[in-house]
């Protein structure tokens, strides 16, 4: 059986929540490929052979696997248990959702089918329809499903597809394939080459058209959340925390993010115009912008300003060449800084939502003497150990993470906080300690299977599955208010158990001295306060980190009883 394995940590997002930076249209991945009964045949048998846990629960699989196929239907459909159905009917929590047709396929059944109303399937918030799939799973507990179940519902979602001219039988399966994988964990999945090719190219550096900025979705509001500097949303006078209520003046408020980027899309030399909504404006502000080609890169460095030769270096992702292009940025940086010499680093893992396995490793080899990398525990290939090796970089070090800093960024930043290489500074990390292979099944050259295979564990053993990486010292993105609640791991669906542990950083002292050798030198609110109406928004966990450097720094040169005198 002819299989390629490649340990990959990327973790697709597909939450509004997350930032996203303009770029091309989207197009179907899926367009051309063939996937059917065998196909879907063939990714469980890959799912038996290899995935991390043998005694998965099969029938929460198959449930999984027929709502996802009904989901394709117009409107579309799901499976209700019966004993829900009942419960829901005298509970006013629940009998909305029950608005639509429920019919039987066979009498008997465990279960019932649900066609939600045109226009219906939005009618419960986010939260709600979380408790609502808790609440049915739980109902499940009680009743049987098994394959047999699953083969009529699918046998009825392609009888029912016949009567619209759009419907795929293939695009059915692959529904219901990756709802199967979903019922594993949230991280398992089937993804087409197209797909996978297009994420990577565009994780590596690379070029699109569109405005420069990036946004985000709080609620029902489509936010600015930076314009990127120097490009065309900046120089138009986007600014951050404008809210876009119209776009070419079509209304886009109640709209999802993806579909309002969509419309801010296009080709160079093109126009758009944002109406956007400004805390300080009196009324409704017009910002027509003409759009050009952005540049964005996957490492990116700088000196930072107001901090003699520390050097600032942003990963994106952990894609081929990640290693490479940050020792070329630290060269970069000593050849720009006073004397050729990088007084520290500041590395920027922000958002940094993972990449490949030996990415991280080599990467964190950089920065290491000595010591464990990361270890990883699968059921077939048992335990690696990934170790590092004499040789790297000197200078002092402080890593920034948040709630968006997932797989193999955490694995870089528990290697350097368990290794006391460096302070963790930030926010908490995702928290997703599981490792994928990409498996290309022998039947097909069109999609890669993605498979939770094993576990990852930090040097000091510990599993941050769940539970995270938590900074040495946290820093809220903005002075003031209270640090942001975060949209991690475990607010996933079938997520992989966390591992109790006791887990103290080794850096817990050298945290304590460094708060106190960096009150006298802080100056990230000052120069936040000198320019109050910038339109790129102000880095202040940034700066505060470079503060924190200094501190750093200054106990190193001149102890903890000079700091304690300031």
């Amino acid at each position: 059986m002819a299989r390629r394995l490649i340990f990959v940590f990327f973790l697709f997002f597909a939450f509004n929540s997350v930032a996203s930076p303009i770029s091309s249209k989207d197009e179907n991945p899926w367009e051309g490929v063939n996937f059917n009964r065998t196909e879907m045949k063939v990714v469980l048998g890959y799912v038996k052979n290899f995935y991390i846990d043998a005694t998965y629960d099969k029938k929460s699989c198959w449930v999984w696997a027929a709502n996802a196929a009904l989901h394709v239907l117009k409107p579309p459909m799901e499976i209700l248990p019966v004993n829900f159905i009942k419960k829901a009917k005298h509970s006013r929590k629940w009998r909305k959702s029950l608005k639509g047709r429920i019919f039987t396929l066979k009498t008997g059944d465990t279960f019932r089918i649900h066609r939600f109303p045109a226009g219906k399937y939005k009618g419960l918030s986010f939260k709600e329809q979380q408790k609502r799939t808790k609440a049915i799973a739980a109902a499940w507990k009680k009743l049987d499903f098994t394959q047999q179940d699953f083969d009529r519902v699918m046998a009825f979602v392609l009888e029912q597809g016949k009567k619209d001219p759009a419907f795929s039988p293939s695009m059915a399966y692959i529904e219901a394939t990756n709802g199967y994988l979903a019922a594993l964990d949230p991280h398992s999945s089937i993804v087409s080459v197209k797909a996978w090719d297009k994420d990577t190219k565009e994780r590596e550096d690379s070029s699109f058209e569109g405005i420069g900025a990036i946004l985000t979705q709080r609620g029902h509001d489509v936010i600015v959340e930076s314009p990127i500097e120097g490009h065309p949303a900046a120089k138009a006078g986007l600014k951050s925390g404008d809210i876009i209520v119209a776009v070419d003046g079509k209304d886009v408020r109640g709209l999802s993010l993806q579909k309002v980027v969509n419309m801010i899309r296009g080709p160079k030399g093109t126009a758009v115009v944002l109406t956007v909504h400004r805390s300080e404006a009196p009324g409704p502000i017009k910002i027509r912008i003409v759009r050009a080609r952005i540049r964005i890169t996957n490492v990116e460095s700088k000196l930072v300003k107001h901090h003699p030769a520390i050097g600032y270096i942003k990963v994106r992702s952990f894609v081929p060449g990640t290693t490479r292009d940050v020792a070329r940025a630290v060269k970069s940086l000593k050849s720009k800084a006073p004397g050729h010499v990088l007084r520290g680093l500041i590395l920027d893992l922000r958002g940094n939502p993972g990449g490949l396995l030996m990415e991280a490793v080599q990467m964190a080899d950089e920065f290491l003497d000595k010591g464990v990398i990361v270890t990883v525990k699968g059921r077939v290939d048992g335990s690696n150990v990934y170790r590092a090796k004499p040789g790297g970089f000197k200078m002092p070090m402080v890593v920034l993470v948040n709630s968006d800093s997932a797989s193999a960024s955490e694995i870089f930043a528990g290697a350097m906080q368990d290794n006391g290489r460096g302070l963790i500074l930030g926010q908490r990390s995702f928290g997703k300690a599981s490792v994928q292979s990409l498996i290309t099944p022998f039947t097909s050259d069109q999609y890669y299977i993605k498979l939770t295979v094993a576990r990852y564990y930090a040097p000091s053993g510990r599993t941050i599955q769940v539970t995270a990486i938590h900074p040495d010292i946290p820093i809220v993105p903005v002075p003031g208010k209270p640090m942001p609640k975060g949209f991690r791991e475990e607010d996933l669906f079938h997520h992989l158990p966390k591992i109790s542990s006791k887990y103290k950083s080794v850096n817990s002292e050298l945290a304590r001295e460094v708060k106190i050798c960096t009150k006298p030198l802080s100056t990230a609110l000052a120069i936040m306060k000198s320019n109050p109406d910038r339109a790129v928004k102000f880095d202040y966990q940034l700066y505060k980190a470079a503060d924190y450097l200094e501190g750093m720094l200054l106990l190193k040169k001149a102890g903890m009883k000079f700091c304690k005198t300031l």
